[in-house]
């Protein structure tokens, strides 16, 4: 159940390009077999930034809450990185960008109510 948590995005953008834009994050996990994971199991938040100075010009979107597996290795974890790089790149061709992962160990203190 990863979270991305995407900084840098101007107030002006239209809701259909942040949209899309969201659905692409949320859909790269799928390409990463060893994830087991697919976009249904990925949250995107875009937090305001409340000072506005310098939106758009840098996007850095960080990956919360990826749990460590074995199958998990860190060079698919930096495969997954490039990827969501690339994905801000497509949208933000001007900006720059950067991605940054936190795998955790759920039996480290992670707890959670699912819906059903």
């Amino acid at each position: 159940m990863p979270v991305l948590v995407v900084l840098g995005i101007p107030d002006e953008i239209e809701k259909e390009r942040l949209s899309h834009f969201s659905d692409d994050l949320r859909s790269a996990v799928e390409n990463f077999i060893a994830f087991d994971l697919n976009r249904n199991d990925v949250s995107v938040f875009f937090p305001k930034d409340h000072l506005s100075e310098g939106l758009g010009e840098e996007i850095i979107i960080f990956v919360e809450m990826l749990f460590e597996k074995r199958e998990r290795t860190k060079n698919r974890i930096y495969e997954y990185a490039v990827a969501l790089g690339e994905i801000g790149v497509k949208y933000f061709p001007d900006a720059v960008i950067a991605v940054n992962i936190n795998s955790i160990n759920p039996n480290n203190g992670f707890w959670s109510k699912a819906s059903l």
